[in-house]
């Protein structure tokens, strides 16, 4: 054999190297797409498995055993996927409330479960109920199967709250009119929709909407985050209300007692009593009995002495003997 090599010899084991390798690049291209079907086929096995169990045996940990006369519930089936360390639910969505927080917890399961992008609006519109269910068999009717990014955009215009163009204006000018609680649910619904807030611009815009004097009392706190401004908030309006149920501090009294206002009547005073006004307790006087056959003389005669002595002479009962010794009455 020949130690020189033609160039038609190289160019033709050039050759098989490229074919080799174009078939071997094929057949990898063949195995990542079998890996892809087969994740995607576990995920929904995984999840239909999950909502099954959830479905079937709702109550298979509250330690109930048999009734008499039936038969023992059968176990549950086997999960073919990786057991999970948490059993995981995927909520469901009806349409009524705001979709944030249902598209929130969508992206945690979609996280757990290392879903891919492509079974994501499937199996979210698996767990759509009512007036939400109706709107997603119209887009895909209409539209076909849309991505996760359009599906949460889309959701968002259907079923969120009316547009708002400036929604960090809103929440600026929010300011607390009931309870802090009722202000934190309305600040954090707003905050929800804002982006590219600082936390401690949300500290601050949370502060200012309190109002005095909760306003004053948390600033001077400092509070390093959110969930710290709320906590002193709720802190200083109990102590508000403590303030507010408490009597009133007592006064020194004075040994002088205010003057009862004008129209009152004073209360009764263990110190000062009115005496009650005095009753006699003897019986009244008796009128002198008359004389014997004299008649009962008028006001005039019975007030006057001299009347009285002319009438007793005029009538016999005294002598006229006695009224010469009778002293003469002064006249009045």
């Amino acid at each position: 054999m020949s130690d020189d090599i033609s160039a038609a010899d190289i160019k033709s084991s050039m050759d098989k190297l490229l074919a080799e390798l174009s078939s071997i690049r094929g057949d990898l291209s063949t195995v990542k797409n079998d890996m892809i079907t087969i994740k995607g086929d576990q995920s929904r096995l995984s999840v239909a498995v999950n909502r099954l169990q959830t479905d079937k045996f709702p109550s298979s940990g509250s330690g109930k055993g048999p009734v008499d006369g039936e038969a023992p519930a059968s176990p549950p089936p086997l999960q073919l996927s990786a057991p999970l360390t948490h059993k995981l639910r995927f909520p469901k969505y009806d349409g009524v409330d705001d979709p944030l927080g249902w598209l929130h917890k969508c992206e945690q399961f979609f996280r757990k479960l290392r879903t891919l992008e492509d079974e994501k609006v499937l199996t979210a519109s698996f767990y759509m109920d009512g007036a939400a269910e109706q709107w997603y068999y119209r887009l895909e009717q209409n539209h076909g199967v849309p991505t996760w990014p359009q599906f949460v955009d889309l959701v968002n215009k259907r079923f969120g709250p009316s547009v708002r163009s400036n929604t960090f204006g809103e929440v600026t000018h929010l300011r607390r009119t009931g309870t802090v609680r009722e202000y934190e649910d309305q600040f954090l619904q707003l905050l929800a929709r804002c982006e590219h807030v600082t936390e401690r611009q949300q500290i601050d815009i949370f502060t200012v909407g309190l109002r005095n004097p909760l306003r004053i009392d948390v600033e001077l706190q400092r509070p390093k985050s959110l969930e710290d401004a709320m906590g002193l908030a709720r802190a200083f309006e109990r102590r508000l209300e403590i303030e507010d149920d408490s009597p009133p501090p007592a006064t020194r009294s004075s040994s002088r007692a205010a003057p009862p206002p004008r129209g009152s009547h004073p209360p009764p005073s263990a110190t000062m009593r009115t005496p009650p006004p005095a009753t006699s307790t003897l019986p009244p006087p008796t009128p002198p009995a008359p004389t014997k056959g004299a008649r009962r003389q008028g006001h005039a005669s019975s007030a006057c002495p001299r009347r009285r002595w002319r009438a007793a002479v005029s009538k016999g009962y005294v002598s006229t003997a006695r009224r010469s010794s009778r002293p003469a009455t002064s006249s009045r």
